[in-house]
């Protein structure tokens, strides 16, 4: 057990190195840039001057801080890594309390072995690792903070913290509140449920006052935010249609209809699966990874480090479905940041648009493995699902 706890330790020691050797894609940029223009020029400005600008309040907040300890430094922008180091070292501390998270939730199910391999292979995720150490955005954060909400919410029953949790998670990013179906779904008391709304709801004031100030501009900036098509999951056979002259505007008819209903469609789903799963019984740790899988699997709007979100949840779930899908994704976006590489040290990548085709067949394997993850938890009980998991564990101890 020892050589596990080594193995998850040398995975956090790979995220600091990543980390103190490259600024990682143009998304540090971003941040440097947003935050920058939203501490000197004000809100307003940074969401009228950048189109691509659709940070939360807590996130532009979060940016700001780092800009702030990076400017006490006395660093110049000649010196940007040092900003990219202050930004990633949290995101590290987030995979460790992920890693925390799911030593208790393994320990709970299959004891301190099984607990131990769960956390090694987190630690080992190439997805994330990658995203936490290289990347330089925020995913790892909510990712965190999800899979904490699912154990405050199962684990703990403790409803309020549940929703804290789930709140925090939605002020990273707006990707959670996918969740909050699956939630509601799964409380059979409905004090329980008014509870975890009442805590949830203090989610929304940041986002309550930045539209009492900023009105619609908040709204088209950073709620109704889409992320471009790009050549993933089903978006990537709706632009490969669109490339081919025999289907004529058939093509283009689909990329402008996924793109504005494709979310509606990504939402219908995740409520169903959730009702499904309340009715099988299904866990929140199940219902979570369920519906940031059909999230991965449907979503119209993708940036690459979203393939984080789902490895906590479906860690808890399954560690075997985990450890494919995260090396899958992994090598997804090694080559991608490869192949946009600037060749330069630190190391940088400069992703200028849509990925090409030929990184993204990667990616289609990866997604694949979404696909099975969820047929799969329909087709398979609770039972035999946690017995496959469980014999591999005792067959890597023997």
């Amino acid at each position: 057990m020892n050589i596990l706890f080594a193995l998850a330790a040398a995975g956090v020691l790979v995220r600091l190195v990543l980390a103190f050797i490259s600024y990682g894609t143009n998304d540090y940029r971003f941040y440097v840039i947003f935050a920058h223009e939203a501490l000197h020029e004000g809100m307003r400005s940074v969401m009228t001057t950048f189109d691509e600008f659709n940070l939360t309040p807590a996130m532009t907040g979060y940016s700001i801080l780092i800009l702030l300890f990076y400017h006490a430094t006395d660093a110049g922008f000649d010196k940007l890594p040092l900003f990219a180091l202050m930004f990633k070292l949290p995101l590290i501390a987030a995979d460790v309390g992920s890693m925390v998270v799911l030593w208790k939730v393994w320990r709970r199910k299959a004891g301190v072995y099984a607990a131990a391999l769960a956390v090694a292979l987190f630690g080992w995720s190439l997805n994330s690792l990658l995203v936490t150490g290289y990347h330089c955005n925020t995913d790892p954060f909510y990712a965190l903070l999800a899979l904490l909400a699912v154990y405050y919410a199962d684990e703990r029953r403790r409803p309020v913290a549940a929703g804290l949790a789930l709140a925090a998670a939605i002020n990273v990013k707006l990707i959670p509140v996918l969740l909050v179906p699956g939630f509601l779904l799964a409380y059979r008391d409905w004090r329980e449920a008014l509870r975890f709304l009442a805590a949830l709801s203090v989610g929304a004031i940041p986002f309550l006052v930045m539209l009492a100030i900023h009105g619609g501009l908040f709204w088209e900036q950073v709620i109704n935010y889409n992320s471009q098509l790009m050549n993933w999951g089903v978006s990537f056979f709706i632009l490969r249609a669109s490339e081919n002259e025999a289907l004529g505007g058939i093509g283009a008819a689909l990329v402008t209809g996924y793109r504005t209903w494709g979310k509606y469609l990504m939402l219908l789903a995740i409520v169903a699966a959730a009702t499904e799963g309340r009715r099988r019984g299904w866990d929140r740790y199940r219902t979570a990874a369920v519906a940031f899988s059909i999230f991965l699997i449907l979503t119209p709007g993708f940036g690459p480090q979203y393939t984080v979100a789902v490895v906590p949840v479906m860690l808890a779930v399954s560690r075997t479905f985990a450890a494919v899908y995260s090396t899958a994704s992994g090598v997804h976006l090694a080559t991608m940041y490869i192949y946009f590489s600037k060749g330069t040290f630190p190391w940088e990548s400069f992703f200028p648009g849509i990925d090409p085709v030929g990184p993204a067949m990667l990616g289609l394997v990866a997604w694949g493995v979404l696909v099975a993850f969820v047929v799969t938890q329909f087709m398979l009980s609770d039972s035999a699902t946690d017995a496959v998991d469980v014999s591999i564990a005792a067959g890597a101890r023997a």
